[in-house]
């Protein structure tokens, strides 16, 4: 053993014994550093074993993408062929779009025909309306005396329209609106009645082949306009050979008399 005094003679030493170096190096390096090496080389040989697995894996999935583009491109072909079969049908529904079309403007020149039917046949249901209520109103005032005594009343008379007329012209009728005025101058019907203390009364009556609510809103509006001009008792009715089912609960509340007309009494002579 020689002596070491410089840092040369040191590594000189270390270079010559490898069992002084050894007890060097335990000295100054941990465990974890001496066996680094150790470790690194054991790190290396899985990771290389790991990158072999993944390439495999690689592999079996390149063979798997081949077999994916063959069925897309099987499938580019028979999708061409379906394009071609939907060009042909395109081609048949623009011929029947082309026929459609023409029956599209046979159904208007039919639809404008029978526009001109319809518009003769509103005239014609129009008139026979007309027709019917004038029955209607025939059948009733010749029931005037039948419709006071059903509710109770002697007949005294039926006014004229000169006399409604005047009762619209009354003080009490100036805060009514216009439009009310000139439909309540147009009543079918308006009775001047007794009852059985000799007190006058009026009835308002509104006169349809077939009763329906407006009707009946005019026999009650005329009725309050009656009482509000006169000061007397007024009541509503309404008399026609049928009536809407929506006037019922009018009826049964005795809001308003309905009087059924015999259907004998309308026929003409």
């Amino acid at each position: 053993m020689f002596p070491i005094n410089t840092i040369d003679d040191l590594f000189q030493a270390l270079d010559e014994n490898p069992r002084i170096l050894e007890a060097v190096r335990a000295r100054l390096l941990t465990r974890e550093l001496l066996e680094l090496p150790q470790v690194f080389a054991a790190f290396v040989k899985t990771t290389d074993k790991r990158f072999e697995a993944i390439e495999k894996r690689l592999d079996g999935i390149d063979g798997r993408l081949d077999g994916v583009d063959g069925r897309l491109d099987e499938i580019d072909g028979h999708l061409d062929g379906i394009d071609g079969r939907l060009d042909e049908h395109d081609k048949h529904l623009r011929r029947i779009d082309g026929r459609l079309d023409g029956i599209d403007g046979r159904l208007d020149g039919i639809d404008e025909h029978l526009g001109g039917h319809d518009k003769h046949l509103r005239r014609i249901d129009n008139s026979l309306g007309v027709l019917k209520g004038g029955h209607a109103r025939g059948a009733a005032l010749r029931d005037t005396a039948l419709i006071a005594d059903s509710m109770g009343f002697d007949l005294v008379r039926t006014m004229s329209q000169r006399e409604i007329i005047s009762l619209a012209r009354s003080q009490n009728a100036q805060e009514i609106p216009k439009n009310e005025l000139q439909s309540f101058v147009r009543a079918d019907l308006i009775m001047e009645v007794v009852n059985g203390s000799e007190e006058v009364c009026y009835i308002a009556v509104e006169i349809s082949f077939t009763v329906d609510e407006r009707d009946t809103h005019r026999a009650i509006r005329n009725a309050k306009f009656l009482t509000q001009f006169t000061g007397k008792p007024a009541y509503a009715a309404v008399a026609g050979l049928d009536r809407d089912n929506r006037i019922q609960s009018r009826i049964e509340a005795g809001d308003v008399f309905w009087h059924q007309l015999d259907s004998e009494d309308l026929e003409v002579d």
